[in-house]
């Protein structure tokens, strides 16, 4: 997997090997560019919530472990703004995950630009997101930000605002509950997983509609995994984060490579709630008026250290 940082980590370790200089000519700065979405939520209870799509730049200065970040013509609820961080010190380290590395970048600040245009910066950029399930999903290509898979999970405040930051195809695994009738008692499942593909307009900013793929999906035990796609939930940004809700939505299954509609499995009650910093989610529905579940659960793995 490639890394942000890979060509300033190797020019610090080729200066490892030559006399010591401390001299700026043995620096190594690396800029990039990541797309995100911002949340906007508003203190007062019931306050105004809006969406946009955004990108932050970084440059990074090795071996001083630097970051400065900027955000230019960044879309808010009161107009556009920009900003640019002083010098932050950031960490990374680098983590097995699914049997390979995983950078994770992070750094924060309470007053990290003059002016105190934003306040209280926190920010993780991290390859430790679950990808979907194996299962191939047609018409559900992946939509990441960037062929290194690094995400953005980002807060801080602005003009009494909080904003987070979050992405619109994100796959969640966790600890699911289900029973039903006849069963004699709960099932759990650790197995299956829960993928949020929020419907874009061509300009990338969100419609009011969203997409659930349940991968593995096993109700019962000695019930076959199956993949099940639930179109077009209500899509629904609240101060607490977001919700998808739905009533009685006939899914559709993967079956010989192709979705298939599935009414047996109608979905009576769905509802779905992320909240925080929009990495961890909540779920609840009803299938067929049989089966219910519960489901908790994360899209980012949170190292151990």
């Amino acid at each position: 997997m490639k890394k942000l940082l890979l060509s300033g980590l190797a020019a610090l370790c080729a200066l490892a090997f030559t006399a010591c200089n401390k001299s700026s000519d043995n620096s190594n700065v690396v800029s990039f560019k990541l797309p995100t979405y911002n949340h906007f939520s508003s203190s007062t209870p019931g306050g105004s919530v809006s969406v946009a799509p955004a990108s932050y730049t970084y440059t990074t200065e090795i071996p001083a472990f630097t970051v400065n970040m900027s955000g230019q013509d960044l879309s808010s609820p009161t107009g556009n703004f920009n900003f640019r961080t002083s010098e932050i010190g950031f960490k990374v380290k680098y983590y097995d995950f699914n049997g390979r590395d995983a950078e994770v970048i992070s750094f924060s600040s309470a007053l990290p630009t003059e002016n105190n245009v934003i306040t209280d910066l926190k920010c993780q950029l991290t390859q430790m997101a679950y990808a979907p399930g194996s299962a191939e999903v047609p018409g559900y290509k992946r939509f990441a930000p960037n062929d290194t898979f690094s995400y953005t999970v980002m807060s801080y405040r602005y003009n009494g605002m909080l904003v987070r930051t979050f992405w619109p195809d994100m796959t969640y695994k966790g600890l699911t509950v289900t029973q039903g009738v006849g069963m004699p008692g709960e099932f759990t499942n650790q197995n299956m997983s829960y993928r949020v593909v929020m419907q874009r307009n061509d300009d990338n900013t969100l419609k009011n509609k969203a997409d659930l793929i349940f991968y593995n999906a096993m109700f019962a035990q000695g019930m076959p995994e199956l993949t099940i796609v639930v179109k077009d939930l209500d899509l629904k940004f609240t101060n607490m984060g977001y919700e998808l809700t739905g009533t009685n939505i006939s899914p559709y299954m993967v079956e010989g490579g192709e979705l298939q509609p599935a009414p047996r499995f109608v979905f009576n009650e769905i509802r779905f709630d992320a909240s925080g910093d929009l990495t961890s989610i909540t779920g609840t529905y009803k299938v067929a008026g049989i089966y219910s579940g519960r489901f908790t659960g994360a899209c980012i793995e949170t190292p151990n250290s």
